[in-house]
């Protein structure tokens, strides 16, 4: 479990605008997306020592997603340049994997069962997938409106609509099974997590027995931060 005391610190000093947190449950650690100081950060759940992972080249860093089963982050940014960008986890071998025809990436999430990246563009009102090296690229089959935020599970994608204060869902596949989920004037959702047992595969953490003075981050290839 979180130290709750811990967690206050890391999320509390030094942070501007968290745009999107997320949990890297095999190395145990914390990223997230503060857009006000235009970087990404990872905080280890205990010590309270944060770092730095992504910085430069960003404007309005906005989601976060992991993949540690390969090592891989991804983040989405709005800028003149807004773009889908991936690195290790450790910020190495940082690349742009989405570029054209992008606009407002709002929501941002892994199917690590098929290794494709969902997201949402909030401009241009749909959802798209792609490998996650950006090939294959495709929009879904379906029509939405507003989306901000969103997560998948087996072959459902769960995603949130703050101006129509709403929750949808939609098979991934095919564009059926469209359904409004929640819907309340009073709430207004901008952030989606599906946790289950399932989406976090059981992995051996690498940096378990590994002394470092500051973080043992992963990575594509073995490297210390």
């Amino acid at each position: 479990m979180l130290d709750g005391s811990a967690f206050q610190y890391v999320v509390s000093v030094g942070v501007e605008i968290v745009e999107d947190l997320v949990i890297d449950w095999v190395g145990r650690h914390i990223y997230f997306a503060d857009s006000g100081r235009k970087h990404i950060v990872v905080c280890d759940f205990y010590a309270a020592i944060c770092s730095v992972v992504i910085s430069g080249q960003l404007d309005k860093s906005r989601a976060v997603a992991v993949y540690p089963e390969e090592g891989l982050l991804f983040w989405s940014d709005w800028s003149s340049s807004s773009h889908i960008g991936s690195a290790g986890m450790d910020g190495s071998q940082r690349t742009n994997v989405i570029t054209a025809d992008i606009i407002w990436p709002n929501g941002l999430s892994v199917d690590e069962t098929i290794q494709r990246i969902y997201w949402v563009d909030g401009k241009l009102n749909r959802i798209e997938s792609s490998r996650i090296d950006g090939s294959d690229r495709k929009i879904l089959p379906f029509k939405v409106t507003h989306p901000y935020a969103l997560d998948i599970f087996e072959n459902t994608i769960f995603w949130c609509d703050p101006l129509e204060h709403e929750v949808l869902s939609v098979n991934k596949f095919t564009g059926k099974d469209y359904k409004i989920l929640m819907k309340e004037a009073s709430l207004t959702p901008t952030g989606i997590h599906v946790h289950h047992p399932s989406k976090q595969s059981h992995l051996t953490n690498p940096c378990r027995n590994v002394i470092c003075s500051h973080l043992c981050l992963l990575s594509p290839t073995p490297t210390r931060l």
